[in-house]
């Protein structure tokens, strides 16, 4: 596995070329790096190599799919070692899979119908695997672009959530063997989930107005609670030398 550290953020790229552990071949996952772990060199990017037996389990993860059961063919035994080690998951779906069947017997009017099957089938299944918390952005099915919106719609969920690791899949994986080609809807989340990673998600200047209103909120609740319209929560210590008592 290869680990790629990008100074201008607070991530690091982990993509393995081959099966191994955490990770399925063109399985991309984005994890969380401490600043002082390389130096702050603006775009100096470092490769290393992480030791193939090393287990990582990370204390919260965001696993982002296009389809319900995406997860479950790419990470769902991941997921559950990692749930029941402790790990906090987020599971965010970009359609609801909406368009698929092929059921000749049913028209474009089942599409709500199946968008709900589907939806109660991967919340079952989130719930054998230990997920936390089941996000649904209902984008249509089989029309996901990895568009500004898209974008934003993740980097707001990352902001929200704070996930260790960003689970995803490879957004330049067109073909797998010589038998299937890979879902436009698959590359286009795998896409808008990497660009919200990173650069987005730790860049305060992209998309700010998120930013600015989680501040007013997060200073209105606090506020809220003394009375007052905005407050910010600190605590004070005093420090006293052994020397001063008495």
């Amino acid at each position: 596995m290869i680990a790629i550290e990008i100074s201008l953020d607070k991530f690091m790229l982990l993509y393995s070329m081959e099966e191994h552990g955490n990770c399925k071949p063109g399985c991309a996952i984005l994890q969380p790096f401490k600043q002082n772990s390389i130096s702050r060199v603006p775009l100096k990017i470092q490769v290393k190599s992480i030791p193939m037996d090393t287990e990582f389990i990370p204390k919260s993860a965001m696993t982002i799919q296009a389809h319900p059961d995406d997860q479950e063919f790419a990470a769902a035994g991941t997921l559950a070692k990692w749930a029941k080690a402790g790990c906090e998951i987020v599971s965010v779906l970009v359609t609801s899979g909406d368009s698929g069947s092929n059921d000749p017997s049913k028209g474009p009017e089942y599409k709500t119908e199946l968008a709900q099957l589907r939806e109660a089938e991967q919340r079952a299944a989130n719930k054998v695997l230990g997920v936390r918390e089941t996000v649904f952005l209902r984008h249509p099915d089989g029309e996901v672009v990895a568009s500004i919106g898209l974008r934003m719609e993740l980097t707001r969920l990352i902001r929200k959530f704070k996930p260790e690791v960003v689970l995803c899949g490879d957004p330049s994986s067109w073909f797998f063997s010589n038998e299937y080609v890979n879902h436009p809807d698959h590359r286009a989340t795998a896409e808008a989930a990497v660009t919200a990673t990173f650069p987005s998600a730790g860049s305060r200047l992209i998309f700010p107005h998120d930013v600015e209103k989680w501040i007013y909120e997060w200073a209105g609740s606090t506020g809220k609670e003394k009375g007052i319209q905005y407050a910010e929560a600190f605590r004070v210590m005093l420090l006293k030398d052994e020397e001063d008592k008495g």
